[in-house]
């Protein structure tokens, strides 16, 4: 039987609860470290290697996203929608980081995207991503993207509000077609799948 050393363990811990900030620039389709805001309210980025990790800006695991960048990050920042945000452990390299970031991107890479999405993901302002939502079964309830960002509901939900107007849904059952208004909200199942309430 090995001992272990509290120290050591401790220090772990510690190095997967700090990290540091990076984003995917979607115009650019790269990702990047993020070293800050400039005055103009555009977010300042840097080339993403082990050279420059010194400058990105360092965020907790267990600490509110605002109280690592900065309570008025939201005001300041002028395009919060060309950009995803991830934390990313301290111990994880740059370059690798930055692989898995991109990866994650693409629409074949699916898993990849929830796991990093899971743990990593820093969503601005929202708590869902609307890439997410199962659109072929919202359907089926007469739901679209396209009803819900008419409605102005769509920004609601992804920042985990309710809506602000019930929804006639409709389904298919057993019993015939069913329907009834409903206000929405969205919710994380136990496997990490977004859905609506």
């Amino acid at each position: 039987m090995q001992e272990v050393n509290p120290a050591a363990q401790g220090s772990e811990n510690a190095t997967q609860e700090q990290g540091y900030l990076m984003a995917y620039d979607k115009k650019e389709q790269k990702a990047k470290g993020v070293k800050g805001i400039a005055a103009n309210g555009e977010l300042e980025t840097l080339e993403a290697n082990e050279q420059n990790k010194g400058q990105f800006i360092r965020v907790d695991r267990f600490g509110n996203f605002f109280t690592n960048f900065g309570k008025n990050f939201l005001y300041q920042y002028n395009n919060p929608t060309r950009f995803s945000l991830y934390r990313m452990e301290e111990n994880t390299p740059v370059e690798q980081a930055a692989k898995k970031i991109e990866e994650a991107q693409r629409p074949e890479n699916e898993a990849v995207r929830r796991e990093l999405s899971k743990n990593n993901r820093i969503y601005n302002n929202h708590f869902f991503n609307e890439r997410e939502i199962n659109w072929e079964q919202a359907e089926r309830y007469g739901l679209t993207p396209e009803v819900l960002r008419q409605t102005g509901d769509m920004e609601k939900l992804l920042q985990g509000r309710q809506s602000g107007i019930a929804y006639d849904i409709s389904m298919n059952t057993e019993l015939g077609r069913q329907k009834g208004d409903a206000k929405l909200s969205l919710f994380r199942d136990e496997n990490g799948a977004v859905k609506f309430d």
